[in-house]
């Protein structure tokens, strides 16, 4: 399975640093966004990937939780995004929200919360790079692995068929989560403590690219 770091699990004080520790370990940085109002908090913007495309080659994830995606693609596709990620749900016209994205240079993505509805994105696949199932509510962290996400993860792997986007799991990352989510069909991860606070943040990533075999540091 690849991996994907949150950028919301690194020590925000050292980004620079914390980018060039994980960046050889990886396959892309996620960045969560937050607007307060599709979910109750506040979490980076534009900047924070214009930073962090100055610092890696890497791929740049964009998961927007905003309301109204489409009007904030082009902000983040110049800032340096590759895939932005939105919700459906918080798209008054998703089809158009997903060609908004590809106009403006990025790719598309799709996720779905524990509580939302797969049929957009299955009556979308074509249109998808990436969809995003999440494995705990939206715009918190720390929170236990829901194992309703697996069924969402073997219908997406399922739908596509031998084709379409790869299916990745967000949220509720653990050691006892990773086999079942590798079993299950997903192509990766998005992790973060899980690698940021392993004493060996690379045996842990090659951990999960493994389909979950715990490190021996771990055991």
């Amino acid at each position: 399975m690849q991996v994907s770091l949150s950028l919301w699990s690194c020590d925000q004080a050292r980004i620079a640093d914390e980018v060039q520790r994980y960046d050889p370990l990886i396959d892309s940085f996620h960045v969560d966004v937050m607007d307060g109002w599709f979910v109750p908090d506040l979490l980076f913007g534009p900047l924070t990937v214009q930073t962090l495309r100055a610092l890696t080659t890497r791929e740049i994830v964009v998961h927007l939780m905003v309301r109204e995606p489409v009007q904030w693609a082009h902000r983040f596709a110049d800032a340096g995004a590759d895939l932005i990620v939105v919700h459906p749900s918080a798209c008054a016209d998703f089809p158009a929200t997903l060609s908004g994205i590809t106009d403006s240079g990025a790719v598309a993505g799709a996720a779905v919360g524990l509580t939302e509805l797969r049929r957009p994105l299955l009556e979308n696949l074509s249109a998808l790079s990436a969809v995003l199932v999440m494995g705990t509510p939206l715009g918190v962290k720390g929170q236990p692995f829901d194992r309703a996400a697996l069924d969402t993860v073997r219908h997406m792997v399922g739908a596509r068929a031998g084709g379409g986007p790869r299916v990745v799991v967000d949220g509720g990352i653990r050691w006892s989560s990773v086999p079942q989510i590798a079993a299950a069909g997903a192509d990766g991860v998005v992790a973060g403590s899980v690698v940021t606070s392993a004493p060996d943040p690379g045996a842990a990533v090659r951990a999960i690219t493994g389909a979950g075999v715990v490190p021996e540091s771990r055991r």
